[in-house]
């Protein structure tokens, strides 16, 4: 079972590549050089941060995990695949949180200290 220890640690690897890919594509490019859409712009680079901070977090404590670990049965791997399923609706998860708190809070990422 080494080496399908091996394998889903490659696996989650991609996954985790692949979910920071596609938050990426997600941002908003300025269509029209107004100071509102780079506003906008500035604001989802800043929650594109968060988010690439709490994946890059799972990531590291998953890499962790599967160094101390020897070897991996059924139930680990079933286990880690449900895992990895939703980790992607977790990043989207924090980014329509912080647009929904915004917009009914009037919070903003450049006082996101004082909210802490």
């Amino acid at each position: 079972m080494e080496k399908l220890k091996e394998r889903m640690d490659a696996f989650s690897d991609a996954v985790i590549a692949i979910i920071i890919t596609i938050m990426v594509l997600e941002l908003p490019i300025p269509k029209h050089d107004l100071f509102s859409e780079y506003m906008q712009f500035g604001k989802a680079v800043g929650i594109f941060f968060i988010s690439f901070c709490f994946v890059a977090n799972i990531w590291y404590q998953h890499s962790m995990l599967f160094n101390d670990a020897k070897t991996m049965n059924d139930h680990i791997f079933i286990r880690e695949f449900i895992f990895f399923s939703f980790l992607k609706f977790d990043a989207n998860f924090y980014k329509n949180y912080y647009l929904r708190y915004q917009s009914d809070n009037g919070f903003s990422l450049w006082n996101f200290k004082y909210y802490c």
